[in-house]
């Protein structure tokens, strides 16, 4: 949808001639102008307070409103996890990661990416949360991030850390110094959880 104001919204609509339109696609159609233009970042919790209607009304108009308008490429799904970086958290072991994914199709994808690739997830606590091991967090930066950025990353982490050092080291070790903390508390000290910016967040947790 690209309508951007009310004008166009009315003239879109007039488009599909008056009256043509159910009340529940009407109500899809307009939730998703909404995500769009004046909630592109809230919660559901967020948007269920400002509308006035059931949590549960909103995660099905953002499930219908993402099967009817959703772009569905990869570039999209890209754009929403490195979204989710900045909430990632490790589990009390360091031996995982956990994301909340209140995006029906972003989370479906994840799965599908992941499960396709012979990894696991797992949302059985709660479908929004999902938890995955260090080998499949990895996969999945690999297949967001580009070889350019992984490489770049590996060669500059072995300069801060030893030759011999692999993805998966960096992972458990920034998974066992910061077990409770996200990279939105890292990123408050303005450090951005990129490849390039990986190692200096590892010195940084170092010292919490």
């Amino acid at each position: 949808m690209s309508t951007t104001n009310l004008k166009d919204f009315i003239r879109d609509y007039l488009a599909r001639g008056f009256g043509s339109m159910n009340k529940n696609d009407f109500e899809v159609w307009i939730f998703q102008y909404l995500i769009e233009n004046k909630f592109p970042n809230n919660r559901d919790y967020e948007i269920s307070i400002e509308l006035g209607i059931p949590i549960s009304k909103v995660k099905r108009l953002r499930y219908e409103a993402s099967l009817k308008f959703g772009k569905h490429e990869k570039k999209d799904y890209e754009a929403g996890f490195r979204k989710l970086l900045e909430n990632v958290k490790f589990t009390k072991d360091g031996e995982s990661v956990k994301f909340i994914v209140e995006d029906f199709a972003l989370r479906k994808y994840l799965e599908f990416v992941l499960k396709s690739n012979g990894h696991l997830s797992d949302g059985s606590f709660n479908s929004e949360i999902i938890t995955m091991s260090l080998d499949a967090f990895e996969y999945l930066l690999q297949h967001f991030w580009t070889k350019k950025e992984y490489d770049d990353f590996l060669d500059k982490a072995k300069k801060s850390l030893g030759k011999d050092v692999t993805f998966k080291d960096i992972l458990k070790k920034l998974g066992k110094a910061v077990a409770s903390v996200t990279f939105k508390e890292l990123l408050s000290r303005g450090i951005s959880f990129t490849i390039e910016n990986l190692p200096q967040i590892i010195e940084i947790i170092q010292n919490l």
